[in-house]
């Protein structure tokens, strides 16, 4: 390769960067929110944390933004760590669970002399499809029959056994076990937070400190909710 080249290239690096630098900054975000406590009131099941979405709105329309980044998977572990750390379940991860924590997330934008950002979680909280193992099928000796807790026909069976002996700790697994729909309905919630970031320039860093603040901020209310029901789940 012979110097003309070299230098056009170089020219083309040189010019690529200055545009870039002209059109604005790129914003990538991660955000590490923290509980300042732990739960007062725990809720003794696992959770699974799925986040099928994350759509940031009006980002393409900021100036002085010319890439905004922020991955489902990162808010994903955010409300994972979040959990975790508060101690509101016995455990949470995005692994099969008793309990399945759906967040569909919304960030939007707006620019005035700051950048404006709202941040929405629809959230709802279901029993998980899958049974867990070791309780889709059990024994009951005096019926000498295989118990399967997702089968109607054995609803007159556990009432049987109901009866015969209610403080069976056998029967009260199995009340618990079939049909856990209907023992344990969808609950869903909403939170919306606001948070100003900082002045709308194109030299202006990312607003992680804003955007986490309004993480934290919702999932602490979230979670608030979360407790109050806990004698749903």
């Amino acid at each position: 390769m012979n110097h003309p080249q070299i230098l056009r290239q170089s020219f083309r690096l040189l010019l690529s960067g200055l545009l870039l630098l002209s059109w604005g900054c790129v914003h990538r975000i991660h955000v590490t929110p923290a509980p300042p406590a732990a739960s007062t009131a725990p809720i003794a099941r696992s959770l699974q944390v799925v986040v099928p979405f994350l759509a940031v709105e009006g980002a393409d329309r900021m100036p002085g933004i010319a890439l905004f980044e922020w991955p489902a998977r990162d808010l994903r572990s955010a409300v994972i760590d979040y959990i975790q750390s508060r101690q509101t379940f016995a455990s949470a991860s995005d692994k099969p669970a008793d309990l399945t924590m759906t967040v569909k997330a919304w960030l939007r934008l707006r620019a005035g002399s700051r950048y404006q950002y709202k941040l929405r979680l629809e959230t709802t909280i279901s029993p998980s499809k899958t049974p867990q193992a070791g309780v889709s099928a059990l024994k009951n000796d005096a019926a000498e029959s295989s118990i399967q807790w997702s089968t109607d026909s054995n609803q007159p069976l556990i009432a049987e056994m109901a009866q015969a002996a209610p403080d069976d700790p056998l029967t009260k697994i199995l009340e618990s076990a079939i049909r856990p729909s209907e023992k344990l309905p969808i609950k869903s919630y909403l939170v919306e937070k606001d948070a100003a970031g900082q002045e709308v320039r194109w030299s202006t860093a990312s607003d992680q400190a804003p955007i986490a603040e309004a993480v934290q901020a919702a999932l602490d209310d979230l979670l608030t909710q979360i407790e109050a029901d806990r004698l749903l789940y």
